[in-house]
């Protein structure tokens, strides 16, 4: 869709162009002629259409119309994350504070400028987005038998479910999603830094 928008915009830039050029060249010969559907009389610009401009007229601003609309729509949608992630255990903030509270390892596998700005307390970040999540980066934090909360941005933040799937891909036997995330766990009132 991007392509197809991308060539009707270069198309319109050439067309307004060509007809630029026309429209000086005629006005400065103060001609009377009619080129590529426009009708030039002694200074006055009148365009007129023909069916079939008419036609693409309309396909064109169909298109501009749906574009915007569906444009509108994803806008204000963003990816929301899996409810569950198989091999894992979903938990929620009341279940995370008691793994907290037992010590389980947190990790946070947001941008690192969003860890920065305030993150669970003790949680350690593997950046998922920018390749810090790895294999040999989890395990120098925890061992494969060892319980591991894995959390994000929210309901709305895809990335913990596809680092718990990476986790358990890669032998995590006790990995715990952490599906309401960061947010929610600091909107309660929980650890933070």
């Amino acid at each position: 869709m991007r392509t197809s928008f991308g060539l009707r915009l270069v198309l319109l830039k050439k067309a307004i162009r060509r007809l630029a050029v026309v429209l000086v060249g005629c006005l400065r010969k103060n001609c009377k002629r009619v080129f590529q559907g426009a009708l030039i009389i002694n200074h006055q610009v009148k365009i007129y259409l023909d069916k079939w401009s008419y036609v693409m007229k309309f396909k064109f601003i169909s298109s501009i119309i749906v574009m915007l609309l569906s444009a509108s729509v994803f806008a204000g949608e963003a990816k929301m994350s899996v409810e569950s992630v198989e091999g894992a255990k979903t938990v929620d903030t009341k279940e995370a504070k008691a793994l907290f509270d037992k010590e389980t390892l947190f990790v946070d596998v947001r941008l690192k400028t969003l860890s920065d700005a305030g993150r669970i307390a003790g949680s350690i970040l593997l950046d998922y987005k920018n390749g810090g999540f790895t294999k040999k980066a989890l395990m120098a934090e925890a061992g494969v038998d060892e319980g591991v909360v894995i959390y994000c941005n929210g309901l709305k933040c895809p990335l913990s479910a596809a680092a718990a799937k990476k986790a358990i891909s890669w032998g995590y036997k006790k990995v715990y999603y952490y599906r309401e995330g960061y947010p929610v766990w600091k909107k309660v009132g929980y650890p933070v830094e």
